[in-house]
């Protein structure tokens, strides 16, 4: 395969530097404005949210059979999406809070794509409407809890003992957070880049095969490589609803790109095999339920006068206004916590 790639890139070196161009102009016009600031937002959300219990994390764990301190890998994961949720479960696993089978089981389910690509970035800059972006997140998320479900009902947990650790202070820093922010969005520009060359290569030898470029199953295995440049293609080549069902596809399995980015955040300690088998059937269940939506409702989501400027501005303000009451209120009971256990220490 390396040594066809090599070929490729020697002998199609135009059609190479188009491949290259359109991921930089998908990644630098859609994907960095649409996620830059909001992963700023999410990253500076998720160091709150993961250390504290109450009535979700013990809801969480009756519903999905897991820790309740997997709790905050699931938040994290539903706000920033891939590969956070995995990143936040492999930190789980390293501090013995999970099992490595419940940290497997963990990421099939935890690993999501956030609502600032689903939203932002297939529904407001590919789909050009902003009520789609919010119906395949919802799809998204539903079937994300699906998929725990079935995960919890199939295994059950394993009873070990936990060593209790210090709550320690939150460490409220945004510059850090700006700048983690920013390299995210740049590797995932680069997996876009590099997965746009990937797909044109698949194109191509489509086209010389006979097969049209407009064909479902194609942009559905285009999906299964790369979930940027398979619901793009999607978006170009089908009308709003089908484009809908094929992008809640793609976004439910991820993509062979997305894959790669979650073995190198686990550091390969993980067994992924579950999880490839699991987000295909997240796939199947999303693509499933946003076409049962599709078909029971009569929401016009071709019109794209539903997209202003104005409603990201609003999701933007409130979560800045959610994070700035959330720290007050937690970093308030963490240091108070966190000076409990160092005077009884």
């Amino acid at each position: 395969m390396c040594t066809a790639f090599c070929v490729y890139l020697c002998t199609c070196f135009e059609i190479t530097a188009k491949s290259v161009e359109r991921g930089i102009d998908t990644g630098i016009n859609i994907l960095l404005p649409s996620l830059f600031p909001f992963f700023v937002i999410s990253d500076l959300l998720t160091k709150l949210i993961s250390s504290h219990k109450g009535i979700f994390t013990r809801i969480f764990s009756a519903l999905f059979n897991m820790p309740e301190e997997a709790f905050g890998a699931f938040v994290c994961g539903i706000i920033s999406g891939y590969p956070v949720g995995a990143s936040a479960a492999y930190s789980l696993y390293e501090q013995k809070s999970v099992s490595k089978e419940e940290a497997e089981r963990l990421i099939c389910f935890a690993n999501n794509s956030g609502p600032l690509f689903i939203i932002c970035a297939a529904g407001c800059g590919m789909l050009g409407s902003l009520k789609a972006g919010i119906i395949m997140y919802a799809v998204h998320i539903t079937s994300s809890v699906i998929t725990g479900i079935i995960c919890g009902i199939t295994v059950k947990r394993a009873a070990k003992e936990k060593t209790a650790l210090p709550s320690a202070a939150i460490r409220f820093n945004p510059a850090e957070s700006i700048e983690r922010g920013f390299i995210q969005a740049i590797k995932i520009m680069g997996f876009v880049i590099f997965f746009a060359i990937i797909t044109d290569m698949l194109l191509m030898c489509a086209g010389k095969a006979g097969i049209s470029t407009d064909s479902k199953i194609l942009t559905m295995l285009m999906c299964l490589i790369e979930v940027t440049n398979g619901i793009s293609l999607a978006a170009g080549n089908f009308d709003i609803h089908t484009a809908m069902c094929i992008i809640s596809f793609g976004c439910g399995f991820s993509g062979l790109a997305v894959l790669m980015q979650t073995a190198l955040v686990t550091g390969n300690m993980l067994c992924l095999k579950k999880y490839v088998l699991y987000k295909l059937f997240n796939a199947f269940v999303s693509f499933c339920l946003c076409k049962i939506f599709i078909l029971a409702s009569d929401i016009d989501f071709s019109a794209i006068s539903d997209f202003r400027p104005e409603a990201i501005q609003v999701i933007f303000i409130g979560l800045c206004y959610i994070l700035f009451t959330y720290y007050i209120i937690a970093s308030k009971k963490l240091v108070n916590r966190y000076k409990k256990n160092n005077r009884e220490s």
